[in-house]
C-alpha cells in the first residue's frame, strides 16, 4: 500500500486546523493520518492520504487559489 503525504503552512490561529480538515471532508478526501508540528506564529499540516488522485487538481492551482 502506498500512501502520499503533503505538508500546509497554516497560521497558528483559532479555528484553522477546523478550516484545513473541513477542506480535505468537502473533498470527499479520507485521511491516513494527521501529524502537526507548531511554532509561536505557524503550523506545519502534514496529511498522510491514499486518495492522491482527488488532492491532485488544487495542488496545481496557482498560490492563493486555495486559501485556509
Amino acid at each position: 500500500m502506498s500512501v502520499k503525504q503533503i505538508s500546509v503552512f497554516i497560521e497558528n490561529k483559532t479555528g484553522k486546523l477546523a478550516e484545513a480538515t473541513r477542506f480535505i471532508a468537502d473533498h470527499n478526501i479520507n485521511l491516513r493520518a494527521l501529524s502537526i508540528a507548531d511554532t509561536q506564529d505557524f503550523g506545519i499540516l502534514r496529511f498522510g492520504l491514499k486518495e492522491w488522485k482527488k488532492v491532485n487538481p488544487y495542488l496545481l492551482m496557482p498560490p492563493g487559489e486555495v486559501t485556509l
